[in-house]
């Protein structure tokens, strides 16, 4: 029930179909063991795996941050959890306009070059960057 209102929530619209399809080719054979072992069907295990991909971070996948967009100039970061926690922390780091929206990066280290950052969204959360967006504007998944 967690991941019912993360991104993709429709898989006809909310990704790009060529990308659903690579990974419904790719992990065919699990999708269709876990849908027998469990009688899940195989639509809802393909998109609760696009939504772990899609919604993930490089230290695991959080429900709430989820809901923070990405911005090449962020407003706020997204602070890495230790070991003795489990969770991440999230803090403003500029003044923050009221009705703004809180965004983060999410590029981690942010100093890596355009076409880097750019392979990386459109692998992992399905959108592409461009040159607008990498001066500063704000790119929703939602």
């Amino acid at each position: 029930h967690h991941f019912k209102n993360l991104h993709p929530v429709d898989l006809r619209s909310d990704v790009p179909q060529l990308e659903v399809e690579k990974i419904r080719i790719k992990y065919s054979s699990s999708i269709a063991k876990l849908s027998q072992s469990s009688s899940i069907p195989p639509e809802n295990i393909l998109r609760l795996l696009m939504t772990l991909i899609c919604n993930g971070f490089n230290s695991g996948v959080y429900g709430y941050l989820s809901i923070f967009n990405h911005s090449e100039s962020p407003n706020c970061i997204k602070l890495q959890p230790n070991d003795e926690v489990n969770y991440s922390e999230v803090r403003a780091i500029r003044p923050i306009k009221q009705g703004e929206h809180l965004t983060i990066s999410y590029v981690n280290p942010r100093e890596q070059t355009f076409k880097k950052r750019r392979s990386y969204f459109l692998t992992q959360h399905f959108f592409d960057i461009d040159v607008e967006i990498s001066t500063g504007s704000t790119a929703n998944l939602a």
